[in-house]
């Protein structure tokens, strides 16, 4: 756990395996070039965490924090991921296949965040809420969201935030087999 004021700079890759813990408290800087959470890992912390690109393969994402991902996020595999009362904030693309459902509790967000942001969908899953709290995908400054067709049908029970001004869904997105569980919710 990195104590504030700590700062940890990886350019090359760090891997979380079942067991390992990468944490950051508030007021510690986290930069990452290539991160990966495999079934088991976790990232804890009320700090922010930067990461290049990430592959979430399993484990959790606990503690308050906030980890942000600049470019590329990969979500795969069969295990779990599990988010609670944190965040996960995507600024380039995010692709999620593989069988493993998305879990979420608390205050928990997954946001897709800007002009280049994209989250495409390639599986028929679920983005699961298991606890009561204001958990949310969102979706802002442009962000696009993606169903790979003949994927299955992906269940999103969290509420999804649109920035109606800015965020762009593919045309047909409805027809895509998608359940919007949780409601779609525009922000004005």
């Amino acid at each position: 756990m990195l104590a504030n004021g700590s700062t940890l700079e990886a350019q090359g890759h760090v891997d979380v395996w079942a067991g390992g813990t990468l944490g950051a408290l508030a007021g510690s800087q986290v930069d990452i070039a290539s991160l990966e959470v495999r079934p088991g890992g976790s990232v804890t912390g009320n700090g922010t965490a930067h990461a290049t690109t990430m592959v979430w393969a399993g484990g959790a994402i606990s503690g308050g924090g906030s980890l942000e991902v600049l470019n590329v996020l990969l979500i795969r595999g069969p295990d779990p991921k599990t988010l609670s009362s944190s965040s996960i904030l995507c600024f380039g693309e995010t692709t999620w296949v593989g069988t493993g459902n998305i879990v979420v509790s608390g205050s928990s967000t997954i946001g897709i965040v800007g002009p280049t942001a994209r989250f495409i969908i390639g599986n028929g899953q679920r983005i699961e809420r298991v606890a009561p709290g204001d958990a949310v995908l969102a979706f802002a400054l442009g962000a696009v969201l993606e169903k790979v067709p003949g994927s299955g049908t992906t269940t999103i029970d969290l509420p999804v935030t649109l920035d109606t001004a800015s965020v762009t869904a593919n045309p047909g997105i409805q027809d895509l087999d998608i359940v919007f569980a949780g409601g779609i919710i525009p922000v004005p």
